[in-house]
């Protein structure tokens, strides 16, 4: 049983549980109702899809396989945190929290209901973007809550359209503060663990974990992607395409006014400080008497790229000079006296940003976050026929979608060979943790905790979490992937999991 049932009772019958509002990968959402006060209210409750189960007669949350019993709980505490920052949070555009407390073996919370819908949710039905009149009534708002939140040296982390309700009167609210972080008074963050994030809506310093950059501006670029994505009802540029080919990146419609493309632009710039340092600046650009706030170029262009090519090179493959290095198009391959060459990133990233993206298994889009099996899997006569038990290289295989024939993702024998033959010392690189793995040859590549993903929910994680190529035998909903943690790295490349599981993509190619 994944969710409570309607007229389930929680502390001693203070709250009664209505209907469920909403599913994810880390948590349950239902419309519940007060009994003291006779109120409508929202209860979060935490529970961690294909990690925990629930008893069906006592309704208790456990965890189902022994090594994820820490990896639970520090969710739990995390959870417990985020309701916590709600609560100091007192804004008309940030839901409030009332209640805290553990029960049936995990945590709740409980906030106001909204009466409404996300700004996703909301343009999945009309199929339409929003007019800029509509933008621009959002923005001031969220731009309201977003002030409330910086000055409680918070930042959100993860700001998108999916965290952004309307109720039925147009009023906007930011919710989920799951990623969120908070600042020491000493200006370093509240916890060290890994951070993952929603591609489009991340910019360099987040996608390269890098927390002493984090701030207001981080929060700032992802409003800006959340800006485009309800004015195009298009996925924002990834922060390296904007860095590649800057305003050609975008792509608005004629609707849009050249004062908003620019707004959106000048916040979604790759370097932090060429953005807007504050919601203040932007509040002073929008009620300028200027019609465009200023170029994005000629703001502030003190910084030295962040994420960039990482050594230029005049063809599309080339050794480079000392090192046992290819260059193949945009990619780096390393020689690390294997069988094969195995690039130094992830699918998603490059060189200087490594973590890349999550993805689910035989997606070569990359852009799938449902939890239907059916979604990844090509179906025929109600069996995965179609899909090969081992798609690299494939037309399923994202790293020879994303990166061109050559690439590919490794099978387990591949990782086998690089947990055996290469050496593995834990390492902070790129301000993320993870391993360098030396090889044979002295050569080495750096492997970061990635996360993992359910649905649309991101997990910080202090793991990394990379698919093989191989279905798992006998589960045709279940592929392998390759597991390691802060502490050690195993052995083993037969973990499995629901295909729809988010995880990282290394490429790998042949000599």
């Amino acid at each position: 049983m994944q969710h409570l049932q309607p007229n389930t009772t929680l502390q001693g019958g203070k709250y009664r549980i209505e209907r469920v509002l909403g599913q994810g990968g880390f948590g349950n959402t239902y419309v519940g109702y007060n009994t003291e006060f006779e109120e409508t209210v929202a209860i979060k409750e935490f529970f961690m899809k294909g990690v925990t189960e629930r008893d069906e007669t006592t309704c208790v949350v456990s965890v189902s396989n022994a090594d994820n019993v820490q990896q639970f709980e520090e969710q739990r505490e995390k959870f417990k945190k985020e309701a916590r920052r709600l609560r100091k949070l007192k804004n008309e555009h940030i839901v409030k929290v009332h209640d805290l407390f553990e029960e049936n073996g995990t945590a709740y919370y409980v906030m106001d209901y909204i009466d409404g819908e996300s700004l996703a949710e909301k343009m999945k039905k009309t199929g339409q973007p929003f007019t800029e009149a509509e933008v621009r009534g959002i923005l001031s708002q969220i731009l309201d809550a977003l002030k409330e939140v910086h000055q409680n040296e918070i930042w959100h982390l993860d700001l998108k359209p999916g965290n952004i309700m309307v109720d039925k009167q147009g009023n906007a609210y930011l919710i989920d503060f799951g990623a969120s972080k908070q600042i020491r008074a000493n200006g370093s963050m509240t916890t060290s663990t890994a951070l993952c994030y929603t591609p489009g809506y991340a910019p360099n310093e987040q996608i390269g974990q890098m927390y002493d950059r984090f701030g207001p501006w981080t929060d700032i670029y992802a409003l800006g992607a959340t800006i485009y994505n309800l004015l195009t009802n298009k996925k924002p540029p990834m922060a390296i395409d904007i860095e590649e080919d800057g305003e050609n990146a975008f792509e608005f419609p004629n609707t849009v006014s050249d004062g908003m493309r620019k707004l959106v632009v000048w916040m979604m710039q790759p370097k932090r400080k060429a953005r807007p340092q504050s919601v203040d600046e932007i509040l002073s650009k929008l009620s300028s008497t200027e019609e465009n706030p200023e170029k994005p170029n000629t703001v502030r262009n003190t910084e030295e790229t962040i994420v960039a090519s990482p050594i230029p090179v005049d063809d599309e493959e080339t050794i480079l000079a000392g090192r046992e290095v290819r260059r193949f198009g945009k990619f780096n391959a390393v020689d690390l006296g294997l069988s094969v060459l195995w690039a130094d990133c992830n699918v998603g990233g490059d060189s200087e940003s490594p973590i890349g993206g999550l993805y689910g298994w035989a997606d070569p889009t990359g852009e799938k976050t449902s939890q239907n099996v059916k979604d990844y899997l090509d179906v025929a006569g109600g069996l995965y026929v179609k899909t090969p038990q081992n798609i690299t290289g494939t037309q399923y295989d994202i790293a020879t979608a994303k990166w061109g024939q050559g690439w590919r993702i490794p099978s387990k024998e591949d990782w086998k060979e690089l947990i055996e033959k290469c050496k593995w010392t834990k390492e902070n690189a790129f301000h993320v943790y993870g391993y360098r793995v030396e090889g044979p040859n002295g050569n080495s590549i750096f492997l970061p905790n990635t996360g993992l993903r359910y649905g649309e929910a991101i997990s910080n994680t202090d793991a990394g979490y990379y698919w093989t190529s191989e279905m798992a035998q006998n589960n045709r909903e279940c592929a392998c992937y390759y597991y390691f943690d802060r502490e050690m790295h195993n052995e083993s490349v037969d973990t499995r999991t629901f295909v729809y599981s988010g995880r990282a993509v290394r490429p790998i190619r042949n000599k």
